[in-house]
């Protein structure tokens, strides 16, 4: 590997990543995103006047992406920071509505 500013030097500590599989999909969103509601994975889709929750079906995942096979079309809007609030609310009026 090039060190042409001589930055490596012989017992210096480095950090890397080596991919040993890559594909390519469609869809990878943030694991965040992805709410279970019902038991169910869904996500939150943007609507007409908010978001609604959808279902989706997920595929591979590491600890910061999830593959989405169904449920969301390319370039969709979908919630991501706010997802877990927004399933605050839908949980929280269910809730109030069984009492």
């Amino acid at each position: 590997m090039p060190n042409p500013d001589l930055l490596w030097r012989p017992g210096t500590f480095v950090t890397g990543a080596i991919i040993v599989d890559e594909s390519e999909v469609p869809i990878v969103i943030d694991s965040s995103s992805v709410q279970e509601i019902d038991g169910l994975p869904r996500v939150f889709a943007k609507h007409d006047d908010g978001f609604i929750a959808r279902p989706v079906k997920v595929g591979r995942r590491d600890d910061k992406r999830v593959e989405i096979l169904e449920g969301v079309k390319v370039g969709e809007t979908i919630a991501t920071s706010g997802s877990f609030l927004l399933k605050s609310e839908i949980t929280k009026d269910s809730a109030e509505h069984e009492h």
